[in-house]
C-alpha cells in the first residue's frame, strides 16, 4: 500500500515538473505577441501618449488629449463579425451517412450553442482578436446538475485572451494540432483554500 501510494506521488511530481517545463517554454515563446497584444489592448483604452511625453505635459500643467479613432473600426469588424457568423454545418457526404442523421446533428449543435450562449463567447474571441489579435473560446463539458453524472457540451467565452497559452510547436493556423494548452485562472487565497482543500502550499 505505501508502495502505491509513493508510486503514485511520484507519477504526479513527475506529471507536475512536465506542465512547468511546458508552461516556461508557452510562456517564453508567446512573450513577444502577449506583449504587443497589451499595447494594443492599452492603446484601445486611451493610453495613447509615450510616457515621457505625458510626464512632461502633465508636469507642465499642458492638456493630454486623445481622441478616440480607433474604436469604430473597432466596432465596423466587430459588427460584420456578428451579422456574419461562421457557422456549423454536419453535411452526408459518403454512402454511410444519411440526411436524417445529420439533421439530427445539426439539431444538437444548434441546441448545445444556443444553451451555451454561444454567440457571446464568439463575440468576446472576435473582439479580443480585433483589439490585440488574440481571441479564444472554449468547447468543454459540464454535469447537467449536481445529482447525475450526465455532462452537457457547453461553449464558454474567455474573457482574458491573455490567460491562454497554447503549444508552441502546433502546426495548423487553428491549433487543432496542439498538444497541450493551458488556461491560467488567479483566485483568492481563501477561494483556492475552500476549492483544494488537501493541496501542499
Amino acid at each position: 500500500e505505501d508502495e502505491a501510494k509513493e508510486t503514485k506521488e511520484h507519477e504526479r511530481s513527475e506529471l507536475l515538473d512536465e506542465a512547468k517545463e511546458r508552461f516556461a517554454y508557452c510562456e517564453e515563446f508567446w512573450h513577444d505577441n502577449y506583449k504587443r497584444a497589451i499595447e494594443d489592448m492599452e492603446f484601445r483604452a486611451g493610453d495613447q501618449w509615450p510616457k515621457e511625453a505625458k510626464d512632461a505635459r502633465t508636469k507642465e500643467g499642458r492638456p493630454v488629449l486623445v481622441v478616440d479613432k480607433t474604436s469604430q473600426y473597432v466596432r465596423q469588424v466587430v459588427n460584420d463579425g456578428r451579422q456574419n457568423r461562421p457557422g456549423i454545418k454536419v453535411s452526408p457526404i459518403d454512402d454511410g451517412a444519411d440526411i436524417e442523421t445529420a439533421e439530427v446533428l445539426n439539431g444538437l449543435i444548434r441546441h448545445i450553442q444556443t444553451r451555451s450562449n454561444a454567440d457571446s463567447a464568439y463575440d468576446t474571441a472576435l473582439e479580443c482578436a480585433v483589439v490585440g489579435g488574440i481571441g479564444f473560446f472554449r468547447i468543454l463539458t459540464e454535469y447537467a446538475h449536481h445529482g447525475t453524472f450526465n455532462q452537457d457540451i457547453v461553449i464558454k467565452r474567455i474573457r482574458n485572451p491573455l490567460s491562454v497559452y497554447i503549444d508552441p510547436d502546433c502546426k495548423e493556423s487553428d491549433c487543432s494540432d496542439a498538444k497541450y494548452a493551458f488556461l491560467v485562472d488567479e483566485l483568492d487565497e481563501e477561494d483556492f483554500e475552500r476549492e483544494y482543500p488537501d493541496a501542499k502550499e
